[in-house]
């Protein structure tokens, strides 16, 4: 599920070139919540479980899964918006 969640997000800027993409990605992260930030590069990048980002962070583990699905939410907001002025 995870690998297939971060293609999702991903998937949403194929049409942009890597770069575009990576700069994209970097900025809607910086905009997110600290801890919908925090819990989404613990979970996508350090491919941290629910469990290990919770014990990790100090956040309980329904906060934990709240904080990666409305970052997702968030993120994937945000990117479309972007890849549409640069597109």
């Amino acid at each position: 599920t995870q690998i297939m969640e971060s293609e999702e997000v991903l998937s949403l800027l194929d049409e942009l070139k890597d770069e575009d993409r990576e700069n994209i990605l970097k900025q809607c992260l910086e905009k997110l919540p600290e801890p919908q930030r925090i819990s989404i590069l613990c979970f996508f990048m350090e491919s941290m479980s629910y469990v290990e980002v919770a014990e990790h962070t100090q956040y309980n583990l329904k906060s934990v899964k709240s904080y990666i699905q409305n970052g997702k939410r968030n993120l994937k907001i945000c990117m479309e918006r972007n890849e549409k002025d640069i597109i």
